[in-house]
Order: C-alpha cells, then structure tokens, then sequence
C-alpha cells in the first residue's frame, strides 16, 4: 500500500502548550522529590498527561470534591495552574489552603483576560463568546459577575442584556467561522458593538492551513484529543471544507482504523495545538511504512 502523506504545519505544540510544560518540567527538576499537582489538566491531551504522571505529576479533577481532595495533600505540594486559566476563587483556596502555586496560563489567554479586566465598563454589556464548560471560559468569567457569555453550542447569551451597547471578547480556542457566527448574532441586538482583537493567531493559522489543503486528499486525520476544544474545532473545520474527504480525529498511531485506508492515497495530517509533534512524527511514518 502506499500513499503520499503531509503533515499540515504549523504542527505541534503552539507556545502556550509549550510555555505551561516547560514551566512543569523545570518545577520537577529544581524540585526532584516534592510533590506536584495540577488542578485539572495542564493541557487537553493523554499523551502529555501519561508524560506527566511518569514523572510523578498528578492531576486533580475540577469537581465538587476539590477542597476535600486538596486538604489530603502533603503541605509541600507544589499547585499548578493549567495554561487554560481558572476561576479566580482558586487563587484564595489555594492560599488559605497554605500551598505554594505556579500559574502556568498561556500568555495570550493572560492578555485576554487583562484586556476584559481593563475594559470593564459600567454603560456597556461585556460579552464572552465561549463554551460553558471550557476552562478558559470560566476563568474569564470570574473576572467580574456582570460578564455575559454567548455560548457557542446552544447559540444563546445566558444573561439577558442589560445595555444597548456592548464589547465583546472571546475563547482564544474557537475558529474563526465559529467566532463569526457568533458575532453576527450579538451585532443584531446592539446599537453599539465593540469587537476586541482576538487574542492568539495560532488557531487562526492552523484554521487557515486546513482550509487550505488541497482537494486531492482524500483522507485528513486531526491529530488531537476528544476533549480538545482546539482539536474538535479543526476538525468541524476539516468536514465542512472538505466533504470530499474522509476526516477523522485521532490522537496517536493507535487510533487508526485500518478499514479507513482502503483506497487512500494522500494523506494530510492537521496538529491540535496540544499535540506533540513526535506523536505526528510517528502517525506518517507508520502510514508511509504501511
């Protein structure tokens, strides 16, 4: 069997992924024998995650048993905070919980968030297009109750609106005809609408590159994971460019459905944000190897 394949660049880890491992893995050498925690994933992919945890990182799940399973650790422990912010409350249970923390945020989410906080204005509705559940949208929202958010599945602002003028911010992770939509939606119920820049090109590239991937493909993997806000983006991306190609998400070389090859040719890989590029190193080369 053989069949051209492409990784689609950019590929691998954008720089907030890389910022927030690089700050976990420096932690663990300057601390060797401390324990560390991240307070929910440090970024939505297994492979890092099982990467973490061999070197003895564990995770805490966000849920309602936080506090509970945070006053079970050794004093010593070492927080982190995941490159997708969290809600500001974290901060103050953190610190009455006695725990030294490192935030290890993406710096464009940082600058979004300072962006909202700076914008803040008492004559016009803040908006946030996101999606509910996302991490980074909680974060966001924590900064000030007032804050409405457009959820992007439902297509509805939860809070009704309070002014006739608005400004609106949105989820670093979102496409941009996902981001469109949205705002094409809000505009219609405004006098006045400010749009903030977006804060991170990365997602618009990638977006970009996959948009433009040529017709002869007939197979595109998004290398990604299932909870990847980032990943399941780029793949509706992929299905509503190309209907002509199969699209499928996968995270490693194991997802792969030998079935799905049957009469493939060429073969475009499209990298998530949090995907290392070793894993889609490995994904061509074993279809190359085929």
């Amino acid at each position: 069997m053989f069949m051209h394949v492409e990784i689609i660049y950019p590929a691998g880890f954008c720089y907030g992924v890389s910022h927030a491992l690089n700050l976990v893995y420096e932690t663990r050498k300057e601390h060797p024998s401390t324990p560390i925690v991240i307070l929910g994933e440090l970024v939505h992919n297994e492979i890092v995650s099982k990467e973490l945890k061999a070197q003895n990182i564990e995770t805490i799940k966000l849920d309602e048993s936080l506090e509970e399973n945070l006053q079970k650790l050794d004093k010593s422990t070492i927080i982190f905070f995941t490159a997708h912010g969290h809600p500001k409350d974290y901060d103050e249970l953190i610190a009455n919980l006695g725990f030294k923390s490192i935030d290890a945020i993406c710096p464009s989410v940082k600058a979004n968030n300072e962006r909202i906080k700076n914008s803040l204005d008492p004559k016009k509705d803040t908006i946030y297009i996101g999606k509910s559940n996302h991490p980074e949208t909680l974060g966001a929202l924590s900064i000030d109750e007032d804050i409405l958010l457009y959820d992007v599945k439902t297509k509805e602002m939860k809070d009704k609106a309070n002014h006739r003028k608005a400004i609106v911010f949105a989820q670093t992770t979102l496409g941009e005809d996902t981001y469109l939509d949205a705002i094409e939606t809000l505009k219609k119920k405004y006098a006045s609408f400010d749009i903030a820049p977006r804060a991170c090109q990365e997602m618009m590239k990638r977006e970009f590159a996959v948009k433009n991937i040529p017709p002869t493909y007939d197979l595109i993997y998004v290398v990604g994971s299932k909870n990847s806000s980032n990943a399941n983006e780029l793949k509706m991306i992929a299905l509503n460019e190309h209907p002509q190609s199969l699209v499928k998400l996968i995270t490693s070389k194991d997802d792969i459905v030998l079935e799905d090859l049957k009469d493939k040719k060429n073969v475009a890989l499209v990298s998530a944000t949090s995907s290392p590029l070793k894993a889609i190193e490995e994904i061509k080369q074993y279809l190359e190897n085929l």
